[in-house]
């Protein structure tokens, strides 16, 4: 019986802290249950266009989604946001590069964990978009406990 309060006292938090960045509560206890249970959340990289975000994820498509690593990496010094948590992508074996950020609301959520020293894995999802030349390429990964 602990052990559910505990878990409800913890989803609870996490739904008000997600409701206060400007979600639903309804939405921010979907979210909020999703974490808990451990199944995974896709959320799309922001950021992926600056730099050579575009140039790194156009590279990625020549490779087997197997063959590709995520990592999240916590970033309590950035500028603009102090609970931003930066995606790293690269193939096994060969290293990885910083292609963009959670974001804002997940990464408030997720640096609570890291802060904790709470594992979070990250896996790659699926990379979108230059259908057409003038489009960018965009990054979906999937994120759970």
């Amino acid at each position: 019986m602990k052990q559910i309060t505990l878990t409800r006292r913890k989803v609870a938090t996490m739904a008000n802290q997600l409701k206060k960045m400007g979600m639903t509560l309804s939405a921010a206890f979907k979210k909020a249950w999703q974490l808990i249970k451990g199944q995974t959340i896709t959320t799309k990289v922001k950021g992926v266009t600056f730099g050579s975000g575009q140039r790194i994820l156009e590279r990625l498509t020549h490779y087997q989604p197997e063959q590709i690593t995520v990592q999240l990496k916590r970033e309590p010094y950035n500028l603009y946001d102090s609970k931003a948590i930066a995606v790293y992508v690269g193939v096994i074996s060969k290293g990885s590069v910083k292609v963009g950020y959670l974001p804002t609301q997940l990464a408030k959520i997720v640096s609570l964990y890291q802060d904790k020293d709470i594992k979070i894995n990250a896996l790659y999802g699926q990379i979108k978009g230059k259908y057409e030349n003038y489009m960018n390429y965009g990054l979906e990964i999937d994120i759970g406990l």
